[in-house]
């Protein structure tokens, strides 16, 4: 059986910049804002946030 092998790190994105971008958005923020100044994209960055 052959294992899979990841082609592109495209999604990786690291915990301490979600995390800092997350405390932005706690301290009142916009997610878009927090997202465009971490270069997060915003989707991701508003999954973290909601759970």
């Amino acid at each position: 059986m052959r294992t899979y092998k990841r082609k592109t790190d495209r999604a990786n994105i690291s915990k301490d910049l979600i995390k800092q971008a997350a405390s932005e958005v706690i301290n009142g923020t916009s997610i878009r804002k927090a997202a465009e100044n971490n270069k997060i994209d915003r989707t991701t960055l508003s999954r973290y946030v909601n759970n």
